[in-house]
């Protein structure tokens, strides 16, 4: 009866000695043990052996290749410049690997910069102050402000007037803007990840927000214009009939007033009624007035 060969393991020691570039041999001769098993040991312990030269070696890692986020990640600062230089977003993305939702997805993201549907490039404000990406500043880059000129005086630093105070929506963009900034040049995949599927939220939501905020701008034009024209025209009517009522006065006849003209509908509608032909518009006759006030008593209006 053949008994089962015993399994062995190699310690610390003998796999560091073989992964030294030692023969399958020298390792039987030294350690005392048979081949077959240690050819299962080797190869159990991770090693692999070269069979041309009987050297132990360790098994050498399989390439890994970047994910796309992280290539993506470490090409943004390239695509921002290729943005700035008025590059349409189509041939950036083709440029850069990227989609076209992704290149979107990035210029929405960064504050004061928008999509210009003429050409499809992207409209920086000038009026935007500049911020500071970290993923275009290498870590190693100081920040500090340069030194004051000399000979300028601070007191005129000191009286300068201060920085307007930002609003919660342009902190929080800001405070956004960083931590994505940050999260991409962590080196963490899941950080990087993350940080891209949130800088593509965020174009989403963009994307929805400034046509509605467009709207509600234009809506509110609309009803500030029409406040606007209407206590125009009411103060025009006033001054109508102000000018009328002068007019009148300076012929010697009535002024036609609301009243007035209530009571010419009242006869027109009463000339109809009874069949009696009359222009819509214009002077009554005053035989057809004379019947009216002879049918009302007197012309008091019904």
């Amino acid at each position: 009866m053949t008994m089962p060969a015993q399994t062995i393991e190699l310690t610390d020691r003998q796999r560091r000695a073989l992964a030294g570039g030692k023969t399958v041999q020298w390792a039987a001769d030294a350690f005392g043990l048979p081949r077959p098993q240690l050819v299962a040991a080797i190869a159990a312990a991770g090693l692999v052996i070269d069979p041309a030269t009987d050297l132990v070696r360790a098994r050498r890692a399989a390439p890994t290749r970047p994910t796309r986020e992280a290539a993506m990640s470490s090409d943004t600062p390239t695509v921002l410049d290729t943005l700035r230089s008025g590059t349409p977003i189509p041939q950036v993305a083709a440029d850069h690997g990227w989609s076209e939702m992704s290149v979107r997805a990035l210029v929405n993201g960064k504050k004061g910069w928008s999509i210009d549907p003429a050409d499809d490039s992207v409209h920086i404000d000038d009026d935007t102050p500049a911020q500071v990406d970290d993923s275009d500043t290498p870590e190693d880059t100081p920040t500090t402000s340069p030194p004051p000129r000399s000979g300028s005086p601070t007191s005129e630093r000191d009286s300068a007037p201060a920085a307007p105070t930002p609003t919660p929506a342009e902190t929080i963009a800001g405070g956004v803007e960083q931590l994505l900034a940050a999260a991409r040049a962590s080196g963490d995949k899941r950080l990087e990840r993350a940080a891209l599927k949130a800088q593509t939220a965020i174009g989403v939501v963009v994307g929805l927000y400034e046509p509605w905020l467009a709207e509600q701008k234009a809506a509110g034009k609309r009803a500030q214009e029409l406040a606007t024209a209407e206590k125009a025209a009411a103060k025009l009517r006033a001054e109508l009939e102000e000018a009328q009522a002068k007019v009148a006065a300076l012929k010697g006849t009535p002024a036609r007033t609301t009243s007035g003209r209530a009571r010419s509908h009242a006869i027109r509608t009463w000339a109809a009624r009874e069949g009696i032909k009359v222009n819509e518009r214009g002077r009554i006759p005053a035989h057809i007035v004379e019947r009216y006030e002879r049918d009302h008593g007197g012309g008091d209006v019904p």
